[in-house]
C-alpha cells in the first residue's frame, strides 16, 4: 500500500470514484483522499487534492506472487511491487501531450509505503464460527455451556483473503451472535430484543435484526465439512490460473 501525492493537474475526484486496475494476473485499487485547502494571507485559498491511496502489486513480484506466499515479514518492502506502485499512476493520469503531441507524464512523490501479511484461506473464503477441538486440539467446555449468558469456547472470524474491509463488520455482527448463544437458523430477533431491553434501548428494525441465515452466507460458518474438503493445493491453483 503506498500514500502518494496527486498527479500534477488531476482534481480531487475521491469522493466521486475509485478506480480499480485490473491486469490479466492480480489487480490494483486506488482511492483519494479528500481535498483540502489552504487559505493564503490575501484571502484567497488553493484547493490541494487529497492523497492518492493506491495498492496492490501483489502479482507483479517474482513467479507473479509466488516468491511472497507464505512470508511472514512484513517488515521489508518487494522492490518489484514498490515500483510498479510508483510508476502506474503518472502513466495513467498523464499530463497530456507535449509541443510535438508525445504524450508526457511527470513523477509522483511518494510519501509512505508499507506492506502487510494477508490472511488467506484455502477456498478463498473467510472462516466464522467456533473452532472445533480436532482442528484447535485444545480441550473446550462442551456447545451450550454458558457463563453470564455468553457460549464459552473458542471462537473465530479469520481468513479474509484481502477481502476484511468487504466482509469483516457482517462477519464481525454474526460472530457477536453466535458468541451470545444464537444458532445459524435461530431468530435473532428475539435475542436482539432481550439484549437492548437488558441494557434500556428502544429496539432497532434492520438487517441486523433478521435470522442470521437470511443474510449472512452459510459458506462462511466453520463446519466439519468444510473443514474435510479444505485443501491448500486448491488456493494455489487458483491464484495460479490453473
Amino acid at each position: 500500500m503506498s500514500a502518494q501525492e496527486a498527479p500534477e493537474g488531476l482534481p480531487g475526484m475521491g469522493e466521486q470514484y475509485s478506480w480499480s486496475f485490473i491486469h490479466k494476473k492480480g489487480f490494483d485499487y486506488l482511492t483519494q483522499r479528500a481535498s483540502t485547502s489552504i487559505t493564503h494571507p490575501d484571502g484567497t485559498a488553493t484547493q490541494i487534492a487529497g492523497e492518492m491511496m493506491f495498492g496492490g502489486a501483489w502479482a507483479s513480484t517474482e513467479n507473479m506472487g509466488m516468491d511472497v506466499c507464505g512470508l511472514a515479514d512484513d517488515t521489508k518492502l518487494n522492490y518489484l511491487a514498490a515500483a510498479h506502485l510508483s510508476g502506474i499512476l503518472p502513466y495513467v493520469f498523464g499530463s497530456g501531450e507535449d509541443s510535438n503531441g508525445t504524450r508526457s507524464w511527470n513523477g509522483v512523490k511518494v510519501k509512505n509505503m508499507w506492506t502487510g501479511v494477508l490472511g488467506m484461506s484455502a477456498d478463498g473464503l473467510p472462516w466464522v464460527g467456533r473452532v472445533p477441538t480436532k482442528v484447535s486440539t485444545r480441550n473446550q467446555p462442551k456447545k451450550g455451556k454458558t457463563e453470564k449468558g455468553v457460549e464459552t469456547g473458542e471462537w473465530c472470524a479469520v481468513g479474509f483473503s484481502g477481502e476484511g474491509m468487504v466482509n469483516c463488520w457482517g462477519s464481525a455482527t454474526a460472530l457477536a451472535r453466535m458468541v451470545l448463544g444464537e444458532e445459524v437458523n435461530g431468530n435473532v430477533r428475539n435475542n436482539e430484543a432481550r439484549i437492548r431491553a437488558a441494557k434500556g434501548e428502544e429496539a432497532v428494525k434492520g438487517w441486523k435484526d433478521e435470522k442470521l441465515e437470511e443474510w449472512f452466507p452459510k459458506e462462511f460458518i466453520v463446519e466439519d465439512s468444510r473443514i474435510a474438503k479444505a485443501n491448500p493445493f486448491d488456493l494455489v491453483g487458483a491464484l495460479m490460473g490453473f
